[in-house]
């Protein structure tokens, strides 16, 4: 914060400079020193020819408190030249009315001598633009100017330099002077919006003109617009097909990674992740190393989506690739970057209404709490109750009413902390090479207290170029994360708090438990638990060298191969205090625990690509050859002890050998992959264009049986707009494609193959541990197969004042993983294995909509809207004859005896759905749920063979809405998401509501809609009526939108930053989750809360 401050004030003090007032007074004084003290009293700085400067004779000036106008006038006149006042420059020049001896450079002598240069600036139509910011830059002197109406400029340069021009809008343009006196400039606007010129796969760069898939290619540009989230938020932002599905238990806690999909999901039940696979510079890392990557470091993104590219990555990409670089070749000579944010978090609490102490103590004379006679009582009766006893409590409990006690438990959990970022790049251009270093932290603090999650990358890069055909470059690679979940504990814990419960004991400590009306135990105050000794750490490391080489053999055949070593090391720690809450029913020799596992895992990787690319006549002709290896060997090492006597606070003097009971666990795995791929690209005349590709893979994941898989893609495309009879001023581009093909996945653990047996350290063996078996591998385990096609087109009209995309799909995964459950007399571990089972069929449209409704970079205005609609639909089928078997296994239940909502399979229902048996109500004449069973017949019983699907967690339609307005310097950038027809199971009605407690706080909307006495038309049963099951009564339909981002961005002008030797500042605010509007009311962040950020942040270059 205090380097931004700098910077600000730094600037402020340079406009206040430029008051145009001088103090001067002195004799003989040379006019290049006279210059000088203008330049530090008003930060004007000059320019012009120095053969000139150097030949004006001394003077003597006397100026008090004069303006900067009458002091040039005074140097115009006595020196016979021309003096012009631009922004903040002074310009001098020969007087148009003296001859003076011309200098001609000469081609010997041209690169060592000082000569004028004339030049014009148009855009890419041919348009003058004005404002252009034109910098001479050479070895001895750089000078400055700006083209004018006319686009004219004239500038001072040497043979040997370069000039760099700029204009906001447009992109930046460095070329050599190569002794000419006359230079005309053309520059093109910034594409944002538009798609790349080329799609990267990871492995080759195709042209967008002859590719036959889906993809979404995100600008650096945006990426680093949108710097203040995590790159994943980023990418959905940009992209709504790549999907991150809303975690309404854990909210914004910073150490839990999301859930993502793309195009649907092609498995159920949680056994086989969901996510895309992510290529970091050719190589897969997972998922929490993008994660904690920062977005200044990305150089290029792309999102392949269908067959078409994600074939090219075989057993791994049917999910979806993610493909980033973040190392390029650098543009400029030398380039220094510095971005800091600043980013205050404050907790989304609207979506909680809870009772204060008032309204919980009339809640529960309403209910009946203060009465023994009350159906409360009388349906869970408590021992040794009697009237009198709650007589005497109530008439506590409305004491410190009286007193004024209305604890804030919310707020006691919760802080508003500060977090700060750097990023810091580094990077030029050598004489036979280039090199970059980047360094990033990033100290992200949640809205939990103590909860944080620490980041810190480094890379740095150097390459070295032996001739025109070879290029070598060494990379290296180093992530650290540190992750602290809060001793807290989980916030509804504190949403169930009693109001009128005080903090602290009548001596002014903290309170350890409350008494719980009617019940046998004792509430412990989680704010005790957190004063304890706790220590819940993980810690990731991150070390990847490697090394690539390129060699052009020639103008259209390249070898390239790279070579990988990589290294990473996770450790996670959990110690918590014998006095913990968690310990309280359990014996002195098993309370207190210490948990520590550590994770060290190696991969070696090489990589050899061989592309071909070549036009001949009316044919081009792209392909390639690529050959992978990949080696992986990872070790987990899990050690945990119970009855812990003492915990200190620094978990350094804790020994890891303390505790009553000890345990221990170790896995190795190990995984190969071998891969050959081929791929041919053709177009014929621009017009039609062909692709495929084919990819062998052998992988230890796929089970011993059958170590080797198959895959491919065929696609074809057509660009109408090239053809001769298809000219029209409207339709710039109308390409049409198609792709079919076959991949897969790999996102389940090897484990799953292998029978695993555990050491248990407890049970000695002679003269070593004991072995436990406690899984079952199946070896005949196989990929599954996921067969895809998709189809759309891609249009630009009016100039790119329009764009359409549209994308159809329809995948088949087959052979899916699930979790078969056994009978206990088979003997299995766990009493279960897995196998290939089930088809999940996705079918979907992708549209979006670019509509530049203002483009004009002369007067810099700029204004475009984004629209994206998208939508998927899943569903099951062949799994008949295992439905009752799985799902009688996922049967699973809380600790108050309620079902839970987990995976459940049914024949032609969608994959994504949510269970229950069929409800007509709460009953009148007796206040119970009333259910219809699979014959159609009413009753009050709740039987699991009458569950079905009752409901689909995929929306009808979802998407975005993004707009971009630039008016001068400033730019306003809004993001939008939506979701509409998507069911949910609205758990907040379930427990806050229908099961509700009321011996605990709750929503105010509780109070007075339970079913009470005879006829009353209630929608929720008898409070202390046994638990609400899985049944359609709170089944609803969800349509939300959200203001995910609102952005400002200022821009400093250029020429102004020259004189600070800064190429760019801009200053930046972003505001992230500020509304969201849904048509239900239910609770958010269950277990952690919801988030909105403010981010303040400054970017410098130089």
């Amino acid at each position: 914060m205090r380097c931004f401050i700098l910077v600000v004030c730094f600037i402020i003090g340079g406009q206040i400079t430029l008051a145009q007032v001088v103090n001067l007074k002195r004799k003989q004084v040379k006019v290049i020193d006279l210059l000088n003290e203008i330049k530090k009293q008003t930060g004007f700085g000059y320019m012009g020819d120095l053969s000139i400067l150097k030949q004006m004779k001394p003077l003597q000036i006397v100026a008090e408190n004069k303006p900067l106008s009458e002091v040039l006038k005074i140097l115009e006149s006595t020196q016979d030249i021309s003096i012009k006042l631009v922004d903040s420059t002074i310009i001098i020049s020969r007087n148009p009315n003296t001859s003076y001896p011309k200098v001609t450079p000469s081609r010997s002598g041209i690169n060592n001598v000082q000569y004028l240069i004339k030049g014009n600036v148009r855009d890419s139509g041919g348009n003058f633009l004005q404002g252009a910011t034109i910098e001479s830059r050479s070895d001895l002197f750089n000078f400055h100017t700006a083209s004018d109406a006319s686009g004219n400029f004239t500038i001072q340069g040497y043979g040997t330099g370069y000039l760099h021009v700029r204009l906001l809008g447009y992109e930046p343009l460095t070329l050599p002077i190569l002794k000419r006196s006359k230079i005309d400039i053309k520059l093109h606007p910034i594409q944002t919006n538009l798609p790349a010129a080329v799609v990267n796969t990871g492995y080759f760069q195709k042209d967008l003109e002859s590719f036959t898939g889906s993809y979404s290619s995100i600008s650096v540009k945006d990426l680093r617009d949108l710097s203040g989230g995590n790159i994943l938020s980023t990418l959905q932002n940009l992209d709504p097909a790549f999907r991150i599905t809303e975690n309404n238990i854990n909210g914004s806690n910073p150490n839990i990674l999301p859930d993502i999909s793309v195009r649907g999901v092609s498995n159920i039940g949680g056994y086989v992740a969901n996510n895309p696979i992510f290529i970091l510079n050719g190589f897969e890392v997972p998922l929490s190393r993008i994660y904690d990557l920062p977005a200044n470091q990305i150089k290029r993104l792309s999102l392949l989506k269908d067959a078409s590219a994600t074939v090219l990555y075989g057993s791994r990409g049917g999910n979806g690739v993610v493909v980033i670089e973040t190392v390029e070749e650098p543009k400029e000579k030398f380039s220094l970057s510095y971005e800091m944010r600043t980013k205050l978090s404050v907790s989304d609490l609207s979506s909680y209404n809870l009772m204060d102490a008032h309204e919980k103590l009339q809640f529960e004379k309403n209910v009946g709490l203060n009465d023994i006679r009350s159906p409360f009582y009388t349906k869970n009766p408590v021992p040794n109750l009697s009237q009198d006893l709650l007589n005497s409590w109530f008439l506590e409990k409305e004491m410190l009413v009286k007193d004024g006690v209305n604890t804030d438990w919310l707020g006691k959990a919760l802080s508003q902390e500060i977090s700060i970022s750097n990023d810091l790049e580094l990077s030029g251009k050598l004489k036979k090479g280039s090199y970059s270093i980047f360094a990033s932290d990033n100290n992200e603090q949640g809205v939990l207290k103590k909860s944080s999650r620490e980041r810190l990358n480094l890379s740095a890069m150097v390459s070295h170029r032996f001739n025109e055909k070879i290029l070598i470059s060494g990379n290296i690679f180093y992530q650290i994360s540190l992750a602290e979940n809060s001793p807290f504990g989980s916030f509804d814990t504190y949403t169930k708090l009693n109001p009128y419960w005080p903090l602290y004991d009548n001596f002014g400590e903290l309170k350890k438990t409350y008494r719980f009306d009617g019940a046998d135990s004792l509430i412990y105050n989680p704010l005790y638990n957190a004063s304890l000794p706790y220590v819940d750490r993980e810690k990731y490391q991150t070390f990847n060298p490697n090394i690539f080489l390129e060699w052009k053999a020639n103008s259209f055949l390249k070898v390239r191969a790279r070579l990988v070593m990589e290294t990473e090391n996770a450790e996670a720690i959990i110690l918590r205090s014998p006095m913990h809450s968690n310990y309280q029913n359990l014996g002195e020799g098993l309370k207190g625990e210490y948990i520590k596992s550590t994770t060290n895992q190696t991969t070696q990787f090489a990589h050899l690509n061989v592309s071909y690319k070549r036009k001949m006549g009316k044919h081009l002709v792209n392909g390639g050859v690529v050959l992978e290896a990949m080696d992986m060997k990872g070790r987990l090492d899990t050690v945990k002890r119970l009855g812990i006597d003492d915990v200190r606070a620094d978990i350094n003097s804790f020994r890891a050998s303390d505790g009553a009971v000890n345990n221990a666990i170790n896995l190795v795995q190990h995984k190969r992959l071998l891969s050959l791929l081929g791929t041919l690209n053709y177009i014929y005349n621009a017009k039609y264009f062909a692709d495929f590709s084919i990819r062998n893979d052998g992988s230890s994941r796929f089970g011993n049986a059958d170590p080797y898989g198959l895959f491919w893609t065929v696609g074809m495309g057509y660009n109408l707009h090239q053809e001769n009879f298809f000219h029209s001023d409207a339709i710039e581009r109308l390409q049409f494609f198609f792709n079919v093909g076959k991949n897969s996945i790999t996102n389940y653990t090897t484990e799953m193959k292998n029978t695993l047996f555990m050491n248990d350290f407890n049970r000695g063996y002679y003269q070593g541990p004991g072995v436990v078996y406690i899984r079952e591998g199946n070896s005949n385990l196989k990929w599954p197969e996921i067969f895809s096609y998709s189809y759309g087109f891609r249009s630009s009209l009016w100039k790119d004042f329009l764009q359409l995309n549209v994308s159809m799909y329809r995948r088949r995964t087959e052979r899916m993983i699930t979790l078969m459950s056994t009978p206990p007399s088979v003997g299995l571990a766990q009493n279960a294995y897995f196998e290939n089972i089930g088809t999940a069929i996705n079918k979907g449209i992708e549209f979006s909509m670019t509509v530049r409704a203002v483009d004009n970079p002369t007067r810099h205005r700029y204004w475009s809207t984004t629209i994206f609609v998208n939508s998927n639909q899943g569903k099951l089928s062949g799994i008949n004859s295992e439905l009752s078997h799985i799902n009688f296994a996922n049967l699973k239940k809380n600790i108050n005896g309620e079902y839970l909502q987990t995976v459940f399979y049914e024949e032609g229902k969608p994959l994504r759905n949510i269970k229950g048996v069929r409800s007509i109500g709460i009953d009148p004449s007796s206040g119970r749920e009333m259910f219809l069973n699979k014959e159609g017949k009413i009753g009050s019983f709740w039987n699991y063979n009458d569950l079905g699907v009752v409901g689909n967690l995929e929306p009808l339609i979802f998407g975005g809405l993004n707009s971009e307005i630039r008016i001068g310097r400033w730019t306003v950038q809004v993001f939008f998401d939506y979701s509409l027809g998507a069911d949910v199971y609205n758990s907040f009605l379930v427990d806050r509501i229908d099961n509700i407690d009321p011996r605990t706080n709750t929503d105010k909307k509780a109070d007075g809609v339970h079913w009470e006495q005879v006829g009353d038309l209630a929608a929720f049963k008898q409070i202390g009526s046994p638990p609400t099951l899985l049944s359609n009564r709170f089944v609803e339909t969800e349509n939300c939108a959200s203001l995910s981002h609102l952005i400002f961005h200022y821009d400093f002008k250029v020429d102004k930053l020259y004189k600070y030797r800064m190429k760019q500042l801009r200053i930046n605010f972003t505001m992230s989750n500020l509304y969201r509007y849904s048509n239900l009311r239910m609770e958010r962040g269950i277990a952690y809360p919801f988030a909105r950020t403010f981010v303040l942040g400054a970017t410098i270059k130089i």
